[in-house]
């Protein structure tokens, strides 16, 4: 049998994702999500649902965040790096970072504690595991900074990045398998893949495996059903699935 983790990202976003991310746990479509820390009406959201047990405690993590809305340690909207305006800008997206000097790496680790903060602080609570906001936790300079700070607040679990699909070059699945072997090598727990639906297609897993499906649930036009981003119904793909494996739903808390 193999092990399936559905996780939503974007927790925290706003009023209406968190509905729908609370919908989808209720249809048992997904079996995790991660929480955006730094929007702040999402955020009040998040935490009635969680208090109304609307949402499985021990399937919730956090999805660190540079690259939109506003951080949550003032110091940062100074480093261009990350803002402008005192908002995220996203460009630390644009191009690989390899290497950051100590002011911008102490600057990130800053903000990225600040953030695992305010989750504990909030939820009271750990988060189950990390993953990164437009996977920003993939950059080799960063997740440095996150496995630091996941070692200090004794948070074992980190999201891969993505390592099934298509449309990967030579040369990014050879980082993208250095990067991943350095989580494991770091003595972080992790899946064996990570991708999407659509990377999924043309991927076969074998007897054990342990996968992560990264989906975003979105309100359709009907009250009572759950899209993801490319409007097919989030339903439909978990049947589909169903058809081809025979799996245990799992969470981050179960590795």
């Amino acid at each position: 049998m193999v092990r399936i983790i559905i996780n939503s990202d974007d927790f925290g976003l706003s009023p209406m994702v968190n509905k729908s991310i609370s919908q989808a746990f209720d249809k048992n479509l997904i079996s995790s999500t991660t929480t955006l820390v730094n929007f702040d009406e999402g955020l009040k959201d998040a935490k009635r649902l969680i208090n109304e047990d609307k949402i499985p405690r021990d399937s919730i993590g956090i999805h660190l965040n540079l690259t939109e809305g506003y951080p949550t340690n003032p110091q940062t909207a100074d480093f261009k790096i990350l803002c402008q305006d005192k908002k995220f800008h996203g460009r630390i997206r644009n191009k690989p970072i390899f290497v950051l000097d100590k002011k911008h790496k102490a600057a990130i680790s800053l903000e990225l504690e600040s953030q695992i903060k305010k989750f504990i602080y909030e939820f009271g609570f750990k988060p189950s595991h990390i993953d990164g906001h437009h996977h920003i936790h993939t950059e080799w300079a960063i997740m440095d900074c996150v496995i630091k700070l996941a070692k200090k607040y004794k948070i074992t679990k980190i999201r891969l990045t993505r390592n099934i699909g298509e449309g990967i070059s030579l040369s990014k699945r050879i980082y993208k398998k250095i990067l991943n072997s350095k989580l494991k090598l770091s003595g972080i727990i992790t899946t064996n893949y990570f991708g999407d639906f659509e990377d999924l297609k043309n991927f076969r897993l074998k007897e054990g495996d342990i996968l992560e499906l990264m989906v975003h649930a979105i309100p359709s036009r009907f009250e009572d059903q759950i899209d993801d981003l490319d409007h097919q119904s989030l339903n439909e793909k978990v049947d589909d699935l169903m058809k081809f494996y025979q799996f245990e739903f799992i969470n981050y808390s179960s590795l």
